[in-house]
């Protein structure tokens, strides 16, 4: 992207939502939403602009979701955030702006990390939250970039990671909605006039 700061977040942001995918990418464009939001009107920003766009994107995320979920993206979002809003201030007097996102990404690895302990579905499956790794993953991108350095995406993999969950031991009787249902329906002349049900 190139513009200044309010342009380029908020490009970025409805890029987010077109090619959001499933829960996590739209919680994640929702949250660049408010960032995008947050940055609107600024030419640049210091870590405690960044911190307080950090907040305003975790309260757009949060808001958008009916009954949120510890243990997931959100959790990650939020508890990033936090720390952001406490360190922003000591990181910005110390010009120390890589090391403010090398902490974040730390803090989200942290983070993503015990979500299987926050939701018993990521234990039995042996797997850390998704969306939070996806989330985990641009947030070091972020410090790499601050850090002038090259994102390597099999640098940094979180030790709970595995190519595929282990669905071994899954507890399936006790799922509450088992089934993915889909449909398409395709409208064609011949029942214009017609009432189709399903």
């Amino acid at each position: 992207f190139s513009g200044n700061l309010s342009d380029c977040s908020s490009r970025l942001s409805a890029a987010l939502l077109r090619g959001g995918r499933g829960n996590s990418g739209v919680i994640l464009s929702l949250f660049f939403r408010g960032i995008a939001k947050s940055f609107a009107g600024k030419n640049e920003a210091d870590l405690n602009d960044l911190a307080n766009a950090f907040k305003a994107g975790v309260e757009a995320a949060y808001k958008a979701v009916r009954h949120p979920t510890e243990g997931t993206v959100l959790t990650v979002m939020r508890v990033m955030s936090e720390n952001a809003c406490e360190l922003a201030d000591e990181y910005q007097q110390a010009d120390k702006i890589g090391a403010f996102f090398d902490k974040m990404a730390e803090i989200c690895t942290d983070v993503l990390n015990d979500t299987p302990n926050m939701l018993p579905v990521l234990k039995q499956a042996k797997v850390v939250d998704a969306g939070g790794m996806g989330f985990t993953l641009i947030i070091r991108g972020m410090a790499l970039a601050a850090n002038g350095t090259v994102f390597e995406d099999s640098e940094g993999e979180s030790e709970s990671t595995k190519d595929s969950a282990d669905f071994a031991d899954f507890d399936a009787v006790n799922i509450k909605f088992p089934y993915c249902t889909e449909c398409i329906v395709d409208k064609s002349d011949s029942c214009n006039d017609e009432k189709v049900s399903l």
